[in-house]
């Protein structure tokens, strides 16, 4: 086991190295497909904007709370995509034969998936993340203590866990059905949920992002808890847990796909 590690980490730096020439080699489809994620995000804030030009707050949240929150779950949706959003792949990998290749290396599949490609149009996600992080905080004078840092940073990670784990659940369908894509889909309009307060919509939609699909572990908790420690106490420390949790039942259902995938040749 201790072998493993260092050549994990290697096989890491390798794919990173390679996707790095890629983005050298190809600088105008970086720049484009970066343009084109950011222009998702102003759309978003001109959303918050015409919404706010009709209201001055939703529910208990000022405008720049929200576009505090809309930042921090952007945040967790950038660091997700440039790093695991690999399983977006497997229905096409699966459906063209594709993934026969990771079963026949000496490295276990979804390792091999998760880092072969790192999305590089991801700087179009953390841009604007960064943005309404760094204005908001800087107008409503947000107190980082020791204590609001942890939860901050517990929350990305948590929220990132989340994201992964039900996307590689959701991508698991391909094993079984071929076609996975209508799934997530779906599960990324929900999540277009989390760049708005969770308490603004009704009970039964704030169960559903909660225990269901634990969307609002993923940004509206711990986003909350920054800005107004307390108001969510315990709650907001529950992301990491909720994330490894999804992350597990994930896993379990996508070792159990892998176990019934059958070649496309077969």
């Amino acid at each position: 086991m201790a072998d493993e590690l260092p050549r994990a980490l290697g096989l890491i730096g390798a794919f990173l190295r390679a996707n790095l020439l890629k983005i050298l080699e190809y600088r105008s489809n970086f720049a484009i497909g970066a343009a084109a994620i950011m222009m998702r995000h102003v759309i978003g804030l001109l959303t918050l904007w015409v919404v706010f030009a009709h209201t001055r707050a939703l529910g208990r949240w000022e405008p720049l709370q929200v576009v505090y929150m809309y930042g921090y779950m952007s945040l967790v949706v950038a660091i997700w995509h440039v790093l695991l959003a690999n399983t977006l792949r497997v229905e096409f990998l699966v459906r063209d034969a594709g993934f026969d290749r990771y079963l026949v290396r000496p490295l276990p599949p979804l390792f091999q998936l998760m880092f072969y490609y790192f999305d590089d149009d991801a700087i179009g996600d953390f841009i604007p993340a960064l943005a309404c992080l760094g204005i908001a905080s800087a107008r409503l004078d947000v107190a980082y203590t020791p204590a609001t840092v942890l939860v901050f940073a517990l929350g990305l990670v948590g929220g990132v866990l989340i994201h992964f784990g039900i996307q590689l659940l959701l991508s698991a369908w391909s094993f079984w059905h071929v076609k996975s894509r209508a799934l997530l889909n779906l599960f990324s309009e929900m999540r277009r949920f989390g760049d708005y307060p969770l308490d603004i919509f009704p009970v039964t939609v704030q169960w559903l992002l909660t225990v269901v699909v634990p969307i609002g572990f993923a940004g509206f908790f711990p986003a909350a808890e920054v800005l107004s420690p307390a108001s969510f106490a315990w709650i907001a420390w529950l992301s990491l847990p909720v994330g490894l949790g999804v992350v597990a039942l994930g896993s379990a259902v996508w070792h159990a796909g892998l176990a019934s995938y059958q070649s496309a040749g077969s």
